[in-house]
């Protein structure tokens, strides 16, 4: 049966399917009640005196001018594309219509589309300051133009992080995997830029990749090791949970010039040894691991650089022996399970048509086989992600080459998806912050991208907040993974950062 420890997939499942499991239920059900005023517009809050929504018929003018207090209409169409008949219903309930199309190429194909980034900065500097009575935004439906605007509102003026802003859209019915070109559109606004990077490939050889390192015994389990270098000791800690030092490499290969550059696989990921039970797996164990391999390196004191999932062993680990940590780097995680999962769905959000389909193929057939996914299907999902996962555009040749790290652990997955994933109400659901108070002294660098969908800046800044002396930095042209995206900045910092200046 598919697990409920697999919290974080069975929410895509969901969404994947809700809209065939609705219609079926609407059929078979009572019919529904009439929808209300709102419900029928879609009519969205921007802010108390800023709607958006979609067009109005002839005899919603004077409701909406009486009951919500519009005085002026800002359509995102052409002039020809709203009736005369509308119009003048408009001008008799004293509603000025403004026409400020926003489409800069119309195309059949939706991923083709794109926006007119001047028009729609220009109509968020007038609702800066709207004026008095309510502003009403309104397009051919209600969901996608309007959801660019409401979301250019939320970055340019609220200052809101770019997942969460995408999120807040989201849930206003806005679909940006069915836009594509609206999709770069949003992060081009957010950033300012004129057009995207394009990622670009470090090369490493399929055997420098993929090849065992040395097997270190440790309590319970052997761990894939790779050590070189020389200098004060550096560890790495991959992400996941399930992932593998794959995904770090070859960006942070840079540090083993002046330190001894630790890479390893996490107990049941990748190379290392899998136990077969659940009991075997924990945040915890993961901390004991760590321990017992810094002895067995015969390292006294080490430095952590910790992306994603590892954020949390790192935090731990440093909790439970400070005395042995140097510095402490924590990249794109979080600090309690309550705040990743309220951006779960954004990479469900932003996936391509094409990845999504991929995505419900797999997905659909562990539904008919009623079993949870296993090492290569987990990998694949995962494939589906990736592109969502990083501000700057994948070739395909990157895409190739990242794909190569998908690798994941399903059976470490499921066993810490409930720590790490867990509702506030799972005795085990991970909550660092009240702890980390307790770090004052550990010099800590605490790192997030901007366009970071799984953690975004604001979640990852629980740690800068937590740990008094910390240093936060926003990696700006980057997602989820700032060390691939802005390689030669992350590099610089942190290696000043380990030197101490």
């Amino acid at each position: 049966m598919i697990s409920n420890r697999s919290r974080y997939v069975s929410t895509l499942l969901v969404s994947i399917l809700v809209v065939g499991v609705n219609a079926t239920a609407r059929a078979q059900d009572a019919p529904a009640p009439a929808p209300t005023f709102d419900e029928r517009l879609e009519i969205a809050n921007i802010t108390d005196n800023i709607l958006r929504g979609k067009p109005p018929e002839v005899a919603d003018y004077a409701t909406l001018a009486k009951d919500k207090g519009v005085k002026r209409i800002i359509c995102l169409l052409k002039q020809d594309e709203v009736s005369a008949e509308q119009q003048d219903a408009a001008k008799k309930a004293g509603i000025e219509y403004i026409f400020r199309p926003i489409m800069a190429v119309e195309s059949d194909k939706q991923e083709e589309r794109r926006i007119d980034r001047p028009a729609v900065k220009a109509i968020v500097e007038t609702l800066r300051n709207p004026g008095d009575g309510v502003t009403y935004i309104h397009c051919d439906n209600g969901r996608d133009r309007t959801g660019v605007v409401h979301f250019a509102y939320l970055v340019l003026v609220d200052k809101l992080d770019y997942g969460f802003a995408v999120l807040e859209i989201a849930r206003r019915g806005f679909n940006a995997s069915g836009h594509q070109g609206f999709q770069e559109d949003l992060k081009l606004l957010a950033s300012g830029l004129d057009a995207l990077p394009v990622l670009q490939v470090m090369p490493i050889s399929d055997l420098q990749l993929t090849s065992r390192g040395k097997r270190m015994a440790v309590p319970g389990v052997r761990l894939n090791v790779k050590e070189s270098g020389k200098g004060s000791a550096v560890y790495t800690l991959h992400g996941g949970p399930g992932e593998t030092h794959m995904t770090l490499r070859p960006y942070l290969d840079d540090f083993a010039n002046d330190h001894d550059l630790v890479y390893f696989d996490q107990r049941g990921c990748g190379l290392s040894s899998r136990p077969q039970f659940s009991e075997a797996y924990s945040i915890e164990r993961l901390v004991e691991d760590l321990e017992n391999l810094r002895k067995a390196l015969g390292h006294e004191k080490i430095s952590l650089i910790a992306h994603s999932s590892g954020g949390a062993v790192a935090a731990r680990y440093a909790l439970e022996h400070r005395e042995h940590v140097d510095k402490l780097v924590i990249v794109s995680s979080w600090a309690s399970s309550d705040m990743i999962t309220k951006t779960s769905v954004l990479g469900l959000v932003l996936m391509s048509h094409k990845d999504q389909d991929a995505l419900a193929d797999v997905l659909r057939k562990l539904r008919e086989e009623q079993r949870d996914f296993n090492d290569e299907e987990l990998g694949e999902m995962q494939k589906s992600f990736y592109p969502a996962q990083f501000f700057g555009k994948m070739t395909p040749e990157f895409r190739e080459d990242w794909n190569r790290r998908a690798k994941l652990s399903a059976l470490a997955y499921h066993a810490l998806s409930t720590e790490y994933f867990g509702k506030t109400t799972d005795p085990q659901h991970l909550d660092l912050r009240p702890q980390l108070a307790q770090l004052a002294g550990v010099p800590t660098l605490v790192i997030a991208g901007r366009f970071d969908i799984v953690t975004p800046p604001g979640t990852v800044k629980a740690y800068a907040d937590g740990i008094p002396g910390a240093r936060f930095e926003v990696f700006e042209k980057s997602g989820h993974h700032p060390f691939v995206e802005e390689n030669e900045r992350f590099v610089k910092l942190v290696r000043e950062f380990l030197d101490g200046k």
